[in-house]
């Protein structure tokens, strides 16, 4: 990177002090300042064509070396400044204010923190829901802003910042052109990301050129583990949209947001028609098994009373004495037996079983 153009760290630019030279393209050089009257941190894009103009490195003042090219690249440069500066979006850097003076112009713009998109996609933590949903948002964006006719010109990973809450903001309109151009003053964009078209002096450049290095940003830094989770229509997308032919790309943002969009929602259709048919299946196949109802216990029979055997002769008979137990009773009435409670002249007995009854009448002989 040839810094030799940038202006000396500590200049001034208006209220801005220049603490750091971020880099130059293109179209102009990038500097990271600190406004001093509003006490926060900006970037400063100079203009400064590459090729077009030139300066001492002890001055601030920018020479031309195509004056009439160089005129006119700077009327547009402040008059796009002006444009992107009413524009209101919130993945789109804020442009504060534009300086003139030494013979060029200034954009002072807001600083985002965050973390660039060559570091953000092969990140452990970027899965393939986590890619879509940051190319979806920066495809809206991009038919915000080509909806208002702008076209940028120079994206690639370090013009894409990812903010710490995972939003992403386009910055570095200092390339950016208003309507499509269907001529090239200069090489503008960075090699790489930026389309042909651009490269050529009647390139024909429009919204089709910023999604071509849209997706080379993406099929750049797509690791190999993450693309094979990516679905085939994702992938397909990307390519489409990197052609090397304009007629074979896609011609705007919200084209290619339809297309990722279309094939989310047939599968949200797909999965539960899938999940439907699988269950009708599973009914058609399926046989009632009998259940088999529990029978009820079946009443325990009660034991019956037995009645003192009758004397097979009449004859005298006396009180009978509590016959001798030859067994235990099947389910006693105590768990420990009792001593017999009734007087022997109470005309009362007790049965093996353990009940109390009466005792038979003494016969008449």
């Amino acid at each position: 990177m040839n810094l030799s153009n940038a202006l000396p760290i500590k200049a001034f630019i208006g209220n801005c002090e220049i603490r750091q030279v971020l880099g130059q393209g293109g179209g102009g050089i990038s500097y990271l300042a600190f406004d001093l009257s509003l006490e926060r941190p900006v970037v400063i894009k100079e203009h400064f064509p590459m090729g077009l103009c030139t300066r001492a490195s002890n001055s601030a003042q920018v020479h031309p070396i195509e004056a009439e090219l160089y005129a006119y690249a700077l009327s547009v440069f402040c008059k796009e400044a002006r444009i992107l500066a009413g524009l209101n979006h919130p993945n789109i850097v804020k442009i504060y204010d534009i300086v003139e003076g030494a013979g060029t112009a200034y954009l002072i713009m807001e600083y985002i923190e965050g973390q660039k998109l060559q570091d953000f996609i092969p990140s452990p933590a970027t899965d393939y829901e986590t890619l879509n949903l940051t190319l979806c948002q920066l495809l809206q964006t991009f038919d915000y802003l080509h909806g208002n006719g702008v076209i940028h010109r120079d994206i690639k990973p370090a013009n894409i910042i990812i903010r710490n809450d995972g939003s992403p903001v386009i910055i570095d309109f200092g390339s950016a052109h208003i309507g499509t151009a269907n001529r090239t003053l200069t090489p503008v964009g960075s090699p790489g990301y930026a389309a042909p078209e651009q490269f050529s002096p009647h390139g024909r450049v429009g919204a089709w050129s910023d999604l071509y290095a849209l997706a080379q940003c993406f099929l750049h830094h797509i690791t190999t583990k993450l693309k094979k989770s990516c679905p085939t229509h994702f992938s397909k997308a990307l390519q489409k949209a990197a052609s090397a032919e304009i007629t074979n790309r896609f011609q705007t943002a919200k084209e290619w947001l339809c297309t990722l969009q279309k094939r989310k929602n047939k599968m949200r259709l797909i999965i539960p028609a899938v999940l439907l048919i699988i269950i009708i299946m599973g009914v058609a196949h399926w046989k009632p098994t009998t259940i088999q109802k529990a029978e009820p216990p079946a009443p325990t029979t009660p034991t019956p009373r037995v009645e003192p055997p009758s004397p097979a002769e009449p004859g005298p008979q006396t009180t009978s004495a509590r016959p001798q137990k030859s067994a235990s009773p099947s389910i006693p009435p105590f768990a420990t037996p009792l001593p017999p409670l009734i007087p022997k002249d109470s005309g009362m007995i007790l049965t093996d079983e353990g009940r109390i009854t009466t005792a038979p009448k003494k016969t008449q002989q």
